[in-house]
């Protein structure tokens, strides 16, 4: 087994018994039965991957979970190296989704966005001047998650991205039933899911990718919260 697929299921292992409702949108995504296991979520996971990838000749096999999250990095126009491991790469996906986030959310979205990251400073008790190193002129600039987990560490920048995600979809959804606003709330990433699609459709081709670039930002988020 590559060392990349081994993690990955280890990772999501360590979700399912901690926490196994965070794993029904990638289950759901891939068209998985939660009773079937988190490998063979990985192996559906490996196969989007390979039909992203577009080989006629490669059948049903998948390839391994480095290779798709590579190519979801390059499809969103990032630059990879070969020796790049497949977690450093997931954190520049997300990297890029929160700055493309940025860039199209509104007034109430950012005051939410500067609310969560400084309280999460003073937490953390880091001085809040060092919000102006994630936020340059008001904009997410590429580099600035990892800024952020140097200044509060990986578990908390999580956090951070749960609180503002929650926050934003719960004032989205305050007309919905109550029900359906506690299944939003249930769910780690709900509005990361509805901002790619809106990539997705856009800016990239083919069905695969819309399944594999949200589960690549949705695995990049679990590995910061459930990997320490």
């Amino acid at each position: 087994m590559k060392a990349a697929n081994g993690r990955l299921i280890a990772l999501l292992s360590a979700v399912q018994r901690r926490s196994p409702e965070r794993l029904m949108p990638l289950f759901d995504r891939h068209g998985v039965d939660p009773e079937d296991g988190v490998a063979e979520l990985v192996a559906e996971v490996r196969l989007d991957g390979a039909n992203s990838i577009a080989s006629v000749f490669r059948g049903r096999r998948g390839v391994d979970y480095d290779v798709v999250v590579r190519d979801v990095a390059r499809k969103l126009k990032l630059k990879t190296r070969r020796k790049d491991a497949e977690t450093d790469l997931e954190g520049r996906v997300l990297d890029a989704v929160l700055e493309r986030y940025l860039e199209r959310a509104s007034d109430a979205q950012r005051e939410i966005i500067e609310e969560e990251l400084r309280a999460a400073l003073e937490a953390a008790k880091r001085d809040a001047s060092e919000l102006g190193k994630i936020l340059k002129k008001g904009a997410w600039a590429a580099g600035s998650l990892g800024a952020l987990v140097n200044a509060v560490g990986e578990q908390a920048v999580a956090a951070v991205v749960k609180r503002i995600v929650l926050a934003t979809v719960g004032r989205a959804a305050a007309g919905q039933a109550a029900r359906q606003a506690a299944l939003v709330a249930s769910y780690a990433i709900p509005l990361l899911n509805v901002v790619m699609v809106g990539w997705v459709l856009s800016d990239i081709a083919g069905p695969a990718f819309r399944k594999t670039v949200p589960t690549v930002v949705e695995v990049a988020l679990l590995r910061m919260e459930f990997s320490g």
